[in-house]
């Protein structure tokens, strides 16, 4: 490959870098667009592509292969179209050579449909999150109503508890009172009738 080519690979990021995990349909992204970098900048003569457009479809090129690094693949799609009318305006401007501009056209088809499945990959992921963070604010939900219910049952019965306690503490204070209360007094002996006078 020439010297272009290395700088397009010295310049695209590393998958990971800035402790961002990549994907394997990312990876996949960023291989297919490396593989666009070499067919569209290495080992060709200059009747095939000229060094401007070379060095427009290599700025292209990068754009393309950081958005799929970073995880925007809409972008990263968008980014392929622009490279793909760069090559086509290429072509009609006699920049690049009609069969060079069909091994550039195939590979970016090959790319987008990278692109295309990764993208839905990435949609499914996302469903999938969304699935599972709203099960589990279900899941908090029904376990917060079941504590909030256990609470209260256990609020109840411990107010039952003691209202039971202390009906009970009336009884048995009902049944002292009722035990050390004085006896009642019977009727007293009759007093004699007083003597009538004569």
């Amino acid at each position: 490959m020439t010297g272009m080519t290395g700088a397009v690979r010295a310049q695209v990021p590393a998958p990971g870098r800035a402790g961002r995990p990549v994907g394997l349909a990312r990876a996949v992204v960023l291989g297919a667009a490396l593989l666009v970098a070499a067919l569209v900048l290495g080992g060709c003569a200059a009747p095939e592509l000229s060094g401007d457009r070379a060095r427009t479809l290599q700025q292209d090129v990068l754009v393309v292969t950081q958005a799929a690094h970073e995880g925007r693949l809409d972008a990263a799609r968008a980014l392929l179209d622009r490279l793909r009318a760069d090559a086509e305006q290429g072509r009609e401007a006699g920049e690049i050579s009609a069969e060079r501009f069909a091994t550039i056209d195939a590979a970016l088809d090959d790319v987008a449909a990278e692109l295309d499945a990764a993208v839905a990959e990435q949609a499914a992921a996302a469903a999938a999150a969304a699935q599972a963070a709203q099960a589990a604010a279900v899941a908090d939900a029904v376990e917060v109503a079941a504590r909030e219910a256990s609470e209260r049952a256990a609020a109840e019965a411990a107010q039952r508890a003691a209202e039971e306690a202390a009906a009970q503490e009336a009884a048995r204070a009902a049944e002292q009172a009722k035990d050390t209360a004085p006896a009642p007094k019977g009727p007293g002996k009759p007093k004699p009738p007083k003597a009538g006078k004569d």
